[in-house]
């Protein structure tokens, strides 16, 4: 639903800019091929074209291509995923684009600081600390 979703909004936007999938491939470095695949449910951007897309079709809350409403969570802006509950902000967003710009070596060197800081019950948040220990309590009564 959630794909179906974000490939009709691509294609809405674009046609709104005046822009053929050929023009829009170009200014992201992408075919038209490709652009046209994702308006037709056939693969998605990535979170880094997701925002170049964004300033192309002078979007500024990525909330539009999802269809969603503007929402407001802790003054961060966010939206959820339906099918697993969990919120993404754009802290989350920009983390996300972040990671995919490092090479491999780079990925790994993130996920080993982040597994640590998670360890650290400093860093955790209080819903995350209850949602461990219900997950960890379930599979101790399994």
């Amino acid at each position: 639903m959630i794909k179906q979703v974000l490939a009709e909004r691509l294609k809405y936007f674009r046609i709104k800019n005046k822009l053929t999938a050929n023009q829009v491939g170009v200014m992201i470095g992408k075919s038209g091929k490709t652009v046209n695949a994702w308006e037709h449910c056939h693969g998605q951007p990535d979170a880094d074209t997701l925002l170049r897309l964004c300033k192309i079709y002078s979007i500024s809350n990525i909330n539009e291509l999802y269809g969603k409403p503007f929402e407001l969570e802790e003054s961060v802006d966010s939206t959820s995923c339906d099918s697993d509950n969990i919120r993404i902000s754009n802290i989350d967003l920009h983390l996300l684009s972040l990671f995919h710009q490092l090479n491999n070596a780079g990925k790994e060197a993130v996920l080993t600081a982040a597994e640590g800081a998670v360890m650290n019950s400093k860093y955790v948040s209080k819903s995350s600390k209850e949602t461990t220990s219900t997950e960890i309590d379930n599979e101790n009564h399994a």
